[in-house]
Formats: structure tokens, sequence, C-alpha cells
């Protein structure tokens, strides 16, 4: 504990009590207070923040009593991103679900690690459920536009062989009536 160690070598101080575990301690805290400075500093810097290892080193320093204003920036930012992510779920998904919202929450959440939460699993059941209602209207859309296909296709057949038969029994008409003529001849 960073703040055991600070209080003990105070008291050491206070004391002028040098020793070896005095020295110790000194080392140990030095140790551990950098390396929790350097944790904050590589998730704060990141790109983009990933709020589970962010949480693993806001609890670290916890662990330690370390407290800083990095901590405190750190933890406000990691709620806040929770708390962003949440209301987004919450408005991909109502009054009616918007799957390109939906989709986009999914992939923010991804980023963070944050699927397990149980918004983003809600989000995403729903999600899935729309996606799965989407393709079968296109299926059923297809199915339909193939079905007034055929329709069209056979209603033109139809049209074509009744024109086809006007033309022939007109034609075949035409040309009894001109061989009647040359018999007469």
């Amino acid at each position: 504990s960073c703040k055991g160690l600070s209080t003990a070598l105070d008291a050491a101080g206070r004391h002028a009590c040098y020793n070896a575990e005095v020295e110790a301690a000194k080392v140990l805290l030095n140790r551990t207070v950098s390396k929790l400075t350097s944790w904050l500093k590589d998730v704060s810097s990141a790109p983009k923040l990933n709020i589970v290892e962010a949480e693993k080193v806001v609890i670290a320093c916890e662990r330690c009593d370390y407290t800083s204003k990095e901590v405190t920036t750190l933890t406000t930012k990691i709620a806040s991103i929770r708390d962003s992510i949440r209301l987004r779920c919450a408005t991909a998904v109502t009054p009616s679900p918007n799957i390109e919202r939906m989709r986009d929450v999914i992939e923010l959440a991804g980023r963070h690690q944050l699927s397990e939460d149980e918004s983003v699993r809600r989000t995403r059941r729903i999600y899935e459920k729309e996606v799965r209602m989407r393709a079968a209207v296109i299926t059923l859309q297809r199915i339909w536009r193939g079905h007034l296909a055929r329709q069209h296709a056979k209603g033109l057949a139809n049209s074509l062989f009744w024109t086809a038969t006007r033309w022939h029994r007109k034609n075949y008409r035409d040309h009894v009536e001109v061989g009647r003529e040359g018999e007469g001849e």
C-alpha cells in the first residue's frame, strides 16, 4: 500500500530512523508509484481508450492506495464512456430499432471490450433479430418479384400466341381468297 509505506516513511523521517528496512520501503514505494504512473500514462495516451484495461489500472491504484489527479480523470472518463454507450444502446433500440445505429454502438462497445455489458447484449440480440427479419423480408420480396416476373412472362407469351394466331388466320384467309380468285379465272 502506497499510503501505508508513505506513512511509515514519514514516521521514520520524523524519528530520524534510517536502516535497511526504511531504504527497502523507499525503493518499493518509488517503484510502485513509477509503475502506476507509467500504466496510467500508457492507458490515457492510447489513441483509443480501452475501458477494461483502464479499469485494471484504476483497481491497481486503489489496491495500492495511490490517488492522483490522473486516477480521478481516468475514473471519470471510464464512467462517461460507459454511460455514453448505454445511452446509445437505449436510443438505438427505442422507439423502433435502427439497424445502422445498433451496429455502430455494438462496434463501439467491442472497441472498449464492453460486449458483456447487459445493455450491449440486449442491443446485439435485437440487432441480430432485426437482421434476420430484414433478410427474410428481402427473400420474400425476391420470391414475389420472381412470381410476378413469371406471371408477366406467361401473360406476354399468351399475348404473343394470340397475336400470332390472329395474324396467321388473317394471312391464311387472305391466301385462300387469292387462290379462289385464281381458280375463277
